[in-house]
């Protein structure tokens, strides 16, 4: 595991081609200059994870969280998001926002197993439906 650096934007950006509504080139390099965006990553053989998040005064806020499908079900990425948690904690943030589509059963698994609990519903916020915010405290 290692910390995600602008060089992986390609990488991000290919990974998360097939999905509709993810970030595009631009909008991760914009992010990366600007300082607040971190992430981790896992690259293996057969496959890589990550997970990235951007931080602002008083909270965090987890951006993607990505497995390749030859990876998932092994924990790699509750083992990315408990790094980033840990990381986010350390610069002092006590309050973690995230924004799931509500029909993606697998991660809001993931993220209620790490306590995160749900807030709100964005209606219409993914073209697939709408998405559940949920949080977390530090």
């Amino acid at each position: 595991m290692r910390a995600i650096e602008r060089k992986d934007v390609k990488l991000l950006v290919i990974a998360r081609e097939s999905f509709p509504d993810a970030w595009n080139e631009e909008m991760l390099s914009s992010a990366f200059d600007g300082g607040r965006f971190f992430g981790f990553i896992e690259e293996r053989e057969e496959g890589f994870s990550f997970v990235t998040f951007s931080l602002s005064i008083d909270t965090a806020d987890i951006e993607d969280v990505f497995t390749s499908e030859s990876l998932r079900r092994r924990g790699i990425a509750k083992a990315l998001l408990l790094r980033a948690l840990t990381f986010i904690k350390e610069k002092g943030k006590g309050r973690v926002l995230l924004e799931v589509n509500e029909k993606n059963a697998p991660a809001i698994a993931l993220y209620t197993s790490l306590g995160f609990r749900k807030i709100a519903v964005r209606k219409n916020y993914y073209s697939s439906g709408d998405a559940l915010v949920l949080e977390k405290e530090l």
